[in-house]
């Protein structure tokens, strides 16, 4: 797993079930009770889990809910990363770098290669030193994403030269 900070939660959950072979759940929560949910079902089964939120988080649902949700994970019994999905905005990157959550996931796919190279590399090194996981996007996916209004179809699959650059 690369470049993972070993003290990153995400880290430890995805490390754990590669090495004994089990997957993990990772859910979109968009409200307490999806919160709720996933810690409830987790400990139920004595399984890890990932909560994901979204950067519209921070504006719609507000700072408090994103506390609530990462203090909600963390003191679970079960281990629970908290990772914050297809952070777009720079201003959102710099926000969660602020706050504990156990990973991020950087899209800076809509710039050219170098520019999305940058901009995560910039962002690893800061988080790493937090224990904060980084995963990134390497060019276009089809369909839409949060917070992106246009989308260019005829995607192709990722070559390898270009994944061995980018990371």
């Amino acid at each position: 797993m690369g470049s993972f900070p070993q003290n990153s939660r995400t880290f430890q959950i995805l490390d754990d079930a590669a090495e004994r072979g089990y997957s993990v759940g990772a859910c979109n929560c968009y409200n307490d009770d999806d919160v709720i949910a996933v810690i409830r079902a987790a400990e139920a089964c004595r399984s890890p889990a990932i909560i994901q939120i979204f950067p519209w988080t921070f504006k719609f649902q507000g700072l408090h809910f994103v506390k609530y949700v990462l203090d909600a994970a963390h003191e679970a019994s079960v281990p629970i990363a908290v990772h914050l999905d297809h952070c777009i905005e720079a201003a959102d990157v710099e926000l969660a770098l602020t706050l504990p959550f156990d990973s991020i996931m950087i899209d800076a796919s809509m710039h050219e290669s170098e520019e999305n190279i940058r901009q995560c590399k910039q962002t690893v090194e800061i988080a790493n030193a937090k224990g904060i996981a980084i995963e990134a996007e390497m060019g276009r996916i089809e369909g839409g994403e949060d917070g992106l209004a246009h989308v260019v179809l005829g995607s192709v699959l990722t070559q390898s030269d270009g994944a061995k650059k980018f990371v």
